[in-house]
């Protein structure tokens, strides 16, 4: 396993350094981005007993994990991608946001997983091969941006938004962890209430 490069948290900058820990440090979490509901779930998390001495939003990912395991990311409102690793169970879960706004690379290069929130930062590493992936330079020319799961270069992997991945026993896996709905949960009855919940929705986004 390889450490990460150029990650950054954008709340409590001054005592909010990374990698963040769980109490008995077992579990570690380093994250990129920002945890809009983290208030609400820090108020969960310490009701349940859990300590805080900071007040970086990071600092809940390893707490939610021990919670809820890997279905932690269910309870993520924000734009993100974090890497946590289990000491215990020698178990690596990386996550990102369920639209994509902040990037997680990964590779697999002479028997160990790279993973870095740039592609810099992956090239950095003497280990890491960059050679042109010729299909993904095809949808570049063709789109202007190389889709995921490719990258610009072989064996360079982007994590797909709304996915996890998991590596444990030697063994990677994938997942999806949500998919976007256009059902609606229950009936409206008028277009005033329609306005009305719309109001609300935005007014809740502009708040986080």
């Amino acid at each position: 396993m390889c450490g990460i490069v150029g990650w950054a948290n954008l709340i409590d900058l001054q005592t909010g350094g990374q990698p963040v820990f769980n109490e008995d440090r077992a579990i570690s979490v380093v994250m990129n981005g920002e945890i809009y509901n983290f208030q609400e779930l820090r108020k969960d998390l310490e009701q349940r007993g859990h300590k805080f001495l900071t007040r970086t939003d990071a600092k809940v990912l390893p707490y939610l994990y021990e919670e809820h395991g890997a279905r932690m990311v269910e309870k993520l409102n924000g734009m993100f991608a974090f890497a946590l690793w289990d000491s215990r169970r020698k178990k690596l879960f990386m996550a990102r946001d369920r639209f994509g706004e902040k990037p997680l690379y990964y590779g697999v290069f002479s028997g160990k997983l790279f993973f870095a929130s740039e592609l810099k930062a992956l090239l950095a590493h003497t280990d890491v091969e960059t050679r042109i992936n010729f299909a993904a330079l095809r949808q570049y020319l063709a789109f202007d941006y190389v889709p995921a799961p490719l990258s610009i270069y072989q064996g360079i992997f982007k994590l797909p938004a709304a996915h996890s991945l998991t590596l444990e026993n030697g063994e990677i896996k994938i997942e999806r962890y949500w998919n976007l709905s256009f059902q609606k949960r229950q009936p409206t009855s008028s277009v005033g209430e329609a306005a009305e919940e719309l109001r609300g929705l935005l007014a809740d986004a502009t708040k986080m």
